[in-house]
């Protein structure tokens, strides 16, 4: 092979990349837990609130060792 195919091969494979990369999308993730708040210690009570967002701040007034409901 001479020097002017080398180039095209070159070229071929930087402009198949460049393209390849100008079809990329980007796409995020989006993903969420939520916990249902009750209105006592236990899944028979019902529930009052239909979710609270993973990741939410909150301060516990109480805490049972026993049943590990806070």
């Amino acid at each position: 092979m001479n020097s002017s195919t080398h180039f095209s091969i070159i070229a071929f494979i930087l402009f198949g990349a460049i393209s390849f990369n100008s079809l990329a999308e980007s796409m995020y993730i989006d993903d969420a837990l939520f916990v249902p708040l009750r209105s006592g210690a236990g899944t028979n009570f019902r529930i009052i609130h239909k979710g609270i967002k993973s990741g939410t701040k909150l301060e516990i007034i109480e805490h049972d060792s026993d049943t590990g409901y806070s």
